[in-house]
C-alpha cells in the first residue's frame, strides 16, 4: 500500500504539536507496512534528516513563496504560500491516496486531475476559529489585523474541502463541525499521533507543580503570567516550574526562589519534568483542536489539573481534575495528593484506549483501504 502525505512543514524534528502528529503518523504507517511518499515545505531552517528518510519511500521538499495572484484572489497567506506546481506534478503521477495535513496544504485539492481519487483531509482545528482566538489575545494592531483577515480568508477557502473523500478529525467537537458542513464524505475521529506508545504508570509524585508550553505563543504566555502572579501572592504553595520555548524577558524576570522559569528545555528535560511533577497544570483560553501537551501528560505524567477548554472534545474530562478558575488552584493543591493511587492508574490506562497509536493507525489503515465514497 502507498500513500502521499502532504505536510505543511518538514515533520522532523517532531518538536511541536502539528509536526509531532505528522511524524509519528508516518512512523506508524511505516510500521504497518505502508509506503509513504512525503511532500513537505522547508522553512524556518528545518532540513531533511536521516530519521525522516528512513521512514519514507521518498521525500520531496518545496520552498514557500508568496503567490501574489493567489493573494489577490482572496486565498489565505498560509495556503497561497504553499502553491507549488511541482507538488501538483508529483501527485498526479499515480492514483494513490493523498493525505492533506491541515487546510494549509490544500491548494490543489480541487484540481480536476484528482477527480475520483481518494483524498483524505487531516485537520488540526477549525482554522478560522483558531485564528480569531489568536487575534483576541494579540495586542499589536498589525498582527491582529493580519490574523482577522486570514481568519476570514480561511473560512472562505474551507469550501474546497468538499473535494475530500475522508475527514480524519482530531477531536470529537471538530468532527461535529466538519460533519455538519461537509456531510457527504466519511468522517472519523482519530486523535493526534504522539511519541508515546504506552502509559507511563507510576509517573508523578514530585513535590512541585509544572506548567509547560510554547511560551512565545500568546495563549500560553497569558496563562504563565497569571500563574506567576498567583504564586507570588500565595507563599505556602509547592514550588512552581514554568517551562517552554522562547519565554519573554518580562516572564523571565518574574522568576523567584519558589518559581522557576526554564527556557527552551530539551525534549528529554521537559519529559523528565512532566514525569516527575506532582501536579501538571494544563490551561488554555481557547477550546480549539486538541492540545498535544495534554496527551503528553496523559501518557507520561501523574496528576492533571486542567480547565474545561483544555479537554473540550476529547472525552477525557473524567481523567483530569477540572479547575476553571485559576485563582482556585491553591485549594486544589492543598487537598489533592501529588500521586495517583492504583485505581486511578487503572482508570487512566483504560481511558487512553482511543489515544493509543496502534489503535489510531488501525483506523487510518482502514480508510486507506476503503474505496472513495464518491
Amino acid at each position: 500500500m502507498k500513500v502521499h502525505v502532504v505536510s505543511f512543514a518538514i515533520p522532523y524534528p517532531a518538536d511541536y504539536g502539528g509536526v509531532q502528529d505528522v511524524f509519528h503518523k508516518i512512523r506508524w504507517l511505516k510500521k504497518s507496512g505502508v509506503e509513504v511518499h512525503l511532500h513537505a515545505w522547508a522553512y524556518h531552517g528545518r532540513k531533511l534528516s536521516p530519521e525522516l528518510e528512513e521512514l519514507c519511500a521518498n521525500v520531496s521538499l518545496y520552498k514557500r513563496t508568496i503567490d501574489w495572484a493567489d493573494i489577490l484572489k482572496g486565498l489565505p497567506y498560509t495556503v497561497a504560500s504553499r502553491n507549488s506546481k511541482e507538488l501538483l506534478r508529483g501527485l498526479i503521477k499515480d492514483n494513490e491516496p493523498i493525505l492533506f495535513e491541515t487546510l494549509h496544504t490544500t491548494r490543489w485539492i480541487e484540481h480536476p486531475a484528482f477527480f475520483g481519487r481518494k483524498l483524505l483531509f487531516r485537520e488540526s482545528n477549525v482554522e478560522h476559529d483558531y485564528y480569531r482566538h489568536l487575534a483576541k489575545l494579540e495586542s499589536g494592531f498589525i498582527k491582529k489585523a493580519y490574523l482577522l483577515e486570514d481568519a476570514r480568508r480561511l473560512e472562505e477557502w474551507e469550501r474546497v474541502l468538499r473535494s475530500a473523500t475522508t475527514f480524519l478529525n482530531v477531536s470529537l467537537e471538530d468532527q461535529i463541525y466538519f460533519r455538519k458542513h461537509f456531510p457527504e464524505p466519511i468522517h472519523d475521529w482519530i486523535p493526534p499521533f504522539t511519541p508515546f506508545d504506552e502509559v507511563n504508570v507510576g509517573a508523578g509524585g514530585g513535590e512541585f507543580v509544572l506548567f509547560h508550553g510554547n511560551l512565545a505563543v500568546q495563549e500560553n504566555a497569558v496563562v504563565a503570567f497569571r500563574l506567576l502572579d498567583l504564586w507570588n501572592n500565595h507563599t505556602h504553595l509547592p514550588p512552581l516550574i514554568v517551562a517552554g520555548r522562547n519565554p519573554s524577558s518580562s516572564l523571565l524576570s518574574k522568576a523567584t526562589a519558589r518559581v522557576s522559569v526554564v527556557p527552551n528545555p530539551s525534549e528529554a528535560h521537559l519529559n523528565d519534568l512532566i514525569s516527575r511533577a506532582g501536579w501538571n497544570l494544563l490551561f488554555t483560553p481557547q477550546p480549539t483542536g486538541i492540545k498535544l501537551k495534554l496527551l503528553n501528560v496523559l501518557f507520561n505524567g501523574g496528576r492533571i489539573l486542567a480547565n474545561s477548554k483544555m479537554v473540550h472534545g476529547t472525552a477525557l474530562e473524567s481523567v483530569v481534575t477540572i479547575v476553571d478558575d485559576i485563582n482556585s488552584i491553591p485549594e486544589y493543591l492543598n487537598t489533592i495528593p501529588p500521586e495517583l493511587n492504583d485505581l486511578e492508574w487503572e482508570f487512566r490506562v483504560k481511558s487512553t484506549i482511543n489515544y493509543r497509536n496502534d489503535n489510531k493507525v488501525g483506523k487510518l489503515f482502514s480508510h486507506l483501504n476503503r474505496k472513495a465514497p464518491f
